[in-house]
């Protein structure tokens, strides 16, 4: 048996890179991934390739987690699809460009935050339920 046999991950950001790289490393380790992606081409693809290639239970679910109600609506679809949600990756990164701090916008800069802080914050507050209800979860929040 997996050590994730019967787990169900969800990795916001899960389309390419990073993301997409812990998608696959959970699939692996016997998860259903819920690939949380902003872009669909990408997020398809990714989903795509953990079931046809790794055999795994996969869900693409376009999320936005920039927009607040798309965040817990991605958690209760993986609960209602896949059974929970026992792993959460909150993955996904809105900082944009690397240019230099004192030439981004304030704009840029709450996007940032509604992305990479935000929205790691409301994902939680939707996934603890669910894992306290199992009395199991685990939570990674990659800092960037």
């Amino acid at each position: 048996m997996s050590r994730l046999e019967g787990r169900v991950a969800v990795v916001t950001g899960a389309g390419r890179g990073i993301g997409r790289g812990v998608a696959r490393r959970l699939a692996r380790e016997g998860a259903a991934v819920v690939v949380a992606e902003l872009d669909p081409e990408s997020g398809a693809r990714c989903a795509h390739e953990l079931t046809n290639e790794l055999g795994a239970r996969a869900l693409y679910l376009h999320t936005d987690v920039g927009r607040k109600q798309d965040v817990p609506a991605m958690v209760e679809r993986a609960v209602t699809v896949l059974g929970g949600v026992d792993v959460l990756d909150n993955n996904a990164w809105g900082g944009g460009t690397t240019e230099r701090l004192e030439k981004k916008s304030d704009t840029l800069m709450e996007h940032g935050f509604r992305v990479g802080l935000r929205s790691a914050f409301w994902a939680m507050q939707a996934a603890f339920p669910h894992m306290r209800a199992k009395r199991w979860g685990r939570i990674v929040t990659s800092a960037r």
